[in-house]
């Protein structure tokens, strides 16, 4: 079994309450888990400042750590050149400057994919070079295979029409092919689990420190733990209490019979 935490939408910047960035890495260690996954959005506004701190947010993990940008990470509209130019350069000077890092554990390959650029507002989008490198990257991969995208590649509920990424249906498609079986998002400050009966399941965490929570988690810092045997998926989303993350609910889902290794049916 795989377990990932899975940390979305951090935001330095509008930090929510004091402490709850150090009590979020104190519940992410103790639940051991093999990879620590950020879906995007580690600032508000991409200053500098707000990159260090989100520098010494990520460095503060022990557990090795994947990291995508997300749009709030891509420079300003009052710098348009470097919005439009090189989106994300900041977050590759101080973050990573790899967007498409790919971990390779034994029973389990995570891929992370850059959907933020600088030419909308708050809108993401893949290229065809992103959708074909889905393909090569998880060339002899074990069973067990995620895709990381800040923003939602379908449709879903809390989603805009201009939330969902250009090029997700056609990058879920290449997932599906590739039998892929999470996507971990973020971007919508709701957590939520979809489930297609044909495609990965679609696990979107919440924010997970800031204030600026949508909907039904307007109110939440939360994140998820994810564990997977190559058949299901474990949610286990964990809100912070004002002074420690905790369970809040735990969700199976099983991973369709198509991404499922020939031979594998679920319940074997």
């Amino acid at each position: 079994m795989t377990r990932l935490a899975h940390i979305s939408d951090v935001h330095f910047g509008r930090i929510a309450h004091r402490g709850v960035v150090e009590a979020l890495v104190l519940d992410v260690e103790d639940r051991e888990p093999d990879l620590v996954v950020i879906s995007g959005d580690l600032t508000q506004r991409a200053y500098s400042w707000q990159y260090r701190d989100a520098q010494q947010f990520v460095r503060s993990f022990k557990t090795p750590v994947l990291v995508v940008p997300g749009n709030h990470d891509v420079w300003p509209m009052w710098w348009p050149g470097r919005r439009l130019r090189t989106p994300v350069s900041r977050f590759q000077d101080v973050i990573s400057d790899d967007l498409a890092p790919l971990v390779k554990m034994s029973e389990c390959w995570v891929l992370g994919l850059n959907t933020a650029h600088g030419a909308t507002v708050k809108g993401g989008k893949v290229t065809q070079r992103q959708i074909a490198l889905v393909d090569d990257a998880f060339e002899g991969a074990p069973d067990v295979r995620v895709l990381v995208a800040h923003h939602p590649l379908a449709p879903m509920p809390h989603a805009q029409r201009s939330d969902v990424c250009r090029g997700g249906r056609e990058l879920l498609a290449a997932a599906a092919n590739r039998r892929v079986q999470v996507v971990l998002g973020g971007h919508l400050h709701v957590a939520q689990n979809i489930r297609s009966n044909e495609g990965p399941i679609m696990v979107h965490a919440g924010t997970a420190t800031s204030t600026r929570g949508r909907g039904p988690d307007k109110d939440a810092n939360t994140y998820n733990i994810v564990e997977l045997d190559g058949q299901a998926v474990v949610v286990e989303r964990r809100d912070y209490d004002g002074v420690d993350f905790g369970l809040v609910r735990r969700e199976t889902l099983a991973v369709s019979p198509n991404l499922l290794k020939p031979g594998i049916g679920i319940g074997m």
